[in-house]
């Protein structure tokens, strides 16, 4: 190969190994053993699942492409005192993929200052209060931003911390989702599973679990905890 040519090949080898951690979250792999044979080979990094099949550019889906075509550049370019704009880093990715993300990001090019738009609870549970601005209209149409501190912008006097929030509250904190839609389905199975359990909890204090109604009631009530998403692991009806 040529200097040129070994040069790019070792600067391909670096990027392999910063991706493979990223890269194991899709259950993917970066094949590194294959032969350059010109600079076409170096364009794109190259990927296969980890049983050893080759996954070709055409075949890899959008979170992957999306996540290697923006990491690609901070390991090829000096990104020291940067600023790294990145749009909608959680688009195409899984959920749990999404809460470290951010991290990884960070860590492929930590001298940098990065800038990251939105609107993901997920991306927001990554950073803490101060670190976020978040941006909104008012009635004029003019963006003001939304303050989430009181008096002076100082770490003591901030009220909401994303990192200790739920998924939901964060939606409707941050995010202004209201608490509609599905909320007024949860808000009555709630209030139906709450009946159910008092009346199973008396049942059950007056050892009258076996007749029809009580057995009727439980699974009633198991239904709803299913539907609620519960664990009611080694919670037994007797």
């Amino acid at each position: 190969m040529s200097a040129t040519t070994q040069f790019e090949a070792k600067v391909l080898a670096r990027q392999n190994f910063c991706l493979e951690s990223i890269l194991n979250k899709f259950s993917l792999a970066v094949k590194t053993s294959f032969d350059f044979e010109s600079i076409e080979d170096l364009k794109f990094i190259q990927i296969q699942s980890k049983g050893g099949t080759e996954i070709p550019y055409s075949g890899w889906s959008t979170g992957t492409k999306q996540v290697i075509l923006t990491m690609t550049p901070l390991f090829k370019l000096n990104t020291d005192e940067s600023i790294i704009l990145v749009d909608e880093p959680e688009r195409s990715l899984y959920p749990d993929i999404q809460t470290e993300i951010i991290n990884d990001y960070k860590s492929a090019a930590p001298k940098a200052q990065f800038f990251f738009a939105t609107h993901s609870p997920l991306i927001a549970s990554a950073f803490e209060p101060w670190e976020i601005v978040e941006l909104k209209f008012n009635e004029q149409g003019t963006v003001y931003q939304e303050k989430y501190y009181k008096g002076e912008r100082h770490v003591d006097n901030y009220f909401i911390d994303p990192r200790y929030l739920r998924w939901d509250v964060i939606l409707m904190r941050v995010f202004d989702l209201g608490i509609e839609g599905n909320e007024k389905f949860r808000n009555r199975a709630l209030t139906k599973a709450a009946r159910l359990e008092t009346v199973l909890s008396k049942l059950r204090a007056e050892n009258q679990m076996d007749t029809f109604e009580a057995q009727k009631m439980w699974a009633d009530y198991l239904k709803l905890a299913t539907k609620l998403a519960w664990r009611l692991d080694g919670y037994e009806e007797d």
